[in-house]
């Protein structure tokens, strides 16, 4: 619940919604109100969501592989 309280209190905070600080170094606000500008937003986005867009520093899915390997030696043992 802390964390996504925290991402709440990131994304929707007036200066974000006014497009006058981005999401992140990836994502602006859409300040439109035309669903066209809302669909070229979305496709010129990444296929593959990098950790900078939530916030997270760049080599964050080593802990994630990490966990994962983990949990997967776990199960066999």
């Amino acid at each position: 619940m802390r964390v996504l309280r925290a991402y709440m209190d990131e994304v929707f905070n007036q200066q974000t919604l006014q497009g006058q600080r981005p999401l992140s170094d990836v994502l602006q606000v859409c300040q439109s109100a035309n669903p066209r500008d809302f669909s070229q937003l979305i496709a010129s986005l990444p296929e593959q969501d990098t950790p900078t867009i939530f916030g997270l520093p760049t080599n964050i899915d080593r802990s994630v592989q990490r966990f994962n390997s983990s949990q997967v030696l776990a199960q066999l043992k």
